[in-house]
C-alpha cells in the first residue's frame, strides 16, 4: 500500500491507482475476490459490475448504501451467515452516518503514515486490532492467514504490529510484505499475477510464507 500511496496524486485513491493497473474491464478486486468467494459468484464481482467509467468501485458501492445498512454489510452478507467479516470492522471503525471505505479511503496518506498506521490508529478498541476482527472471520479452509499470524502474537500485540516487529527501522508492515515476494514489485501485483485455478490469493499467501520458512 506504501507504494501504491507513493504513487497517487491530486484525488486518486489507492483503490483508483490498484484499479488502473488491471487489464480490460477487470478491476483488482474482480481478481482478487473471483479466488476467495464460493459459489458461482463473487460478491466483488457483483458489486463492480455496477462501476461505471471514472468512479472508484468503493465510491460506487458506497453510493448504494441505504438506510443502517453500510457497503460492506450489504456486500458480506452474501459470504459468511449472519456475522460478516466488515460488520465486525465497521463496528470499530464508522463514526455516523459514513461507511468503511470512505472512512479508509479518507485516512490514505502519503509520506511518512502509510495506510495500516492510520487503520490501526482508528480501529483499534482495547486488546483487539482491526485486523483481529476483520481477519477471524475470513476463512480460507481451516485456518486463515492471519489467524496463522495472530497466533504468534502474545498479549495485547495486534497482528500488524507483531508483523512491524520483524521488519527495521522505517520499513512498514506492507514494505515488509512486498520486500517477501520479489523485486520492486507490490504485494498486490504480485498477488493478482498468482491467482491461478483454484487457488486462492490468501491460499497463495499461506504458500509463500511456508516456502519461505522451509
Amino acid at each position: 500500500m506504501h507504494r501504491l500511496e507513493s504513487r497517487g496524486v491530486g484525488a486518486e485513491t489507492v483503490m483508483e491507482r490498484l484499479e488502473s493497473r488491471v487489464v480490460g474491464i477487470e478491476t483488482v478486486m474482480e481478481r482478487l475476490e473471483s479466488r476467495v468467494v464460493v459459489g458461482a459468484e463473487t460478491v466483488m464481482e457483483r458489486l463492480q459490475s455496477r462501476v461505471v467509467e471514472a468512479e472508484t468501485v468503493m465510491e460506487r458501492l458506497e453510493s448504494r448504501v441505504v438506510g443502517a445498512e453500510t457497503v460492506m454489510e450489504r456486500l458480506e452478507s452474501r459470504v459468511i451467515g449472519i456475522e460478516t467479516v466488515m460488520e465486525r470492522l465497521e463496528s470499530r471503525v464508522v463514526v455516523g452516518a459514513e461507511a468503511v471505505m470512505e472512512r479508509l479511503q479518507s485516512r490514505v496518506v502519503v509520506g511518512a503514515e502509510t495506510v495500516m498506521e492510520r487503520l490501526e490508529s482508528r480501529g483499534v478498541v482495547g486488546a483487539e486490532a482491526v485486523m483481529e476482527r476483520l481477519e477471524s472471520r475470513v476463512v480460507v479452509g481451516a485456518e486463515t492467514v492471519m489467524e496463522r499470524l495472530e497466533s504468534r502474537g502474545v498479549g495485547a500485540e495486534t497482528v500488524m504490529e507483531r508483523l512491524e516487529s520483524r521488519g527495521v527501522g522505517a520499513e512498514t508492515v506492507m514494505e515488509r510484505l512486498e520486500s517477501r515476494v520479489v523485486g520492486a514489485e507490490t504485494v498486490m501485483e504480485r498477488l493478482e499475477s498468482r491467482v491461478v485455478g483454484a487457488e486462492t490469493v490468501m491460499e497463495r499467501f499461506e504458500w509463500i510464507k511456508t516456502r519461505r520458512i522451509e
